[in-house]
């Protein structure tokens, strides 16, 4: 697990929690500079280093991952229990949760289990798990990227799989049946501009962004030059 945290915290200031899902395959420090946005704004961000099993499958490693995610949350309720300085300066009554990809059904799953998580957000994933059938307890937002619709599309309407999005239908599930959801597609939003990978991009990307065909990492991650965080692997 890793920590992201602000570098000037005042005595007697508490911060808000993050949980943070990477997309399958990715870890966190893909993500530094958003994250590093995220914790500069007064957050902890608490990012999971997700263990895949080796059938792995999207329907049936949303649950075991979302426990991944969980757990991050009771390490740090016993680091405060313990009377750790750093994690004792975390609320724990406010804990957020956000994902990329998979990561973010990772999320979705977590909030169907665990009260504590009293909000999420997906940046740009398919939905699996539990939040298909009864949505999510707690705010959810979903920002998307929007489809690249092709032939296949416009002959025929989506169908539902289980294992695998087509067209949006699981994040429509989720969005119905959620107490409290939200909703944006930004057109020009590629799925990799939330990672730093996006920011060494090829002349290709670099040319698309600029005719304003897509949207590059800068701007995905509005990123701050003053930033005043500090990560540490715990």
């Amino acid at each position: 697990m890793d920590l992201w945290h602000p570098s000037d915290v005042r005595p007697g200031e508490t911060l808000a929690v993050l949980l943070f899902s990477p997309e399958y395959g990715q870890s966190p420090p893909a993500y530094d500079r958003l994250i590093r946005r995220m914790a500069s704004r007064g957050y902890a961000v608490l990012a999971v280093r997700h263990q895949y099993g080796q059938r792995f499958g999207f329907s049936t490693e949303v649950g075991p991952l979302a426990s991944d995610l969980l757990d991050g949350l009771d390490f740090a309720t016993s680091r405060q229990a313990r009377g750790d300085k750093l994690f004792g300066r975390m609320n724990l009554r406010r804990v957020g949760a956000f994902g990329h990809a998979f990561g973010g059904a990772v999320v979705a799953e977590a909030c169907t289990r665990d009260p504590r998580v009293v909000a999420g957000m997906d940046l740009d994933g398919s939905i699996f798990g539990r939040a298909l059938e009864t949505g999510t307890p707690c705010p959810f937002f979903l920002l998307m990227s929007a489809l690249p619709w092709t032939e296949t599309f416009r002959r025929e309407p989506p169908k539902f799989y289980a294992d695998r999005d087509q067209g949006h239908l699981h994040e429509q599930m989720l969005f119905d049946r959620s107490a409290m959801a939200y909703w944006l597609t930004v057109s020009g939003l590629e799925h990799m501009s939330f990672t730093d990978a996006a920011l060494a991009s090829s002349a290709n990307d670099r040319f698309t962004a600029r005719v304003g065909m897509q949207l590059d990492a800068a701007r995905t991650h509005a990123a701050s030059h003053c930033e005043k965080t500090r990560r540490t692997c715990v």
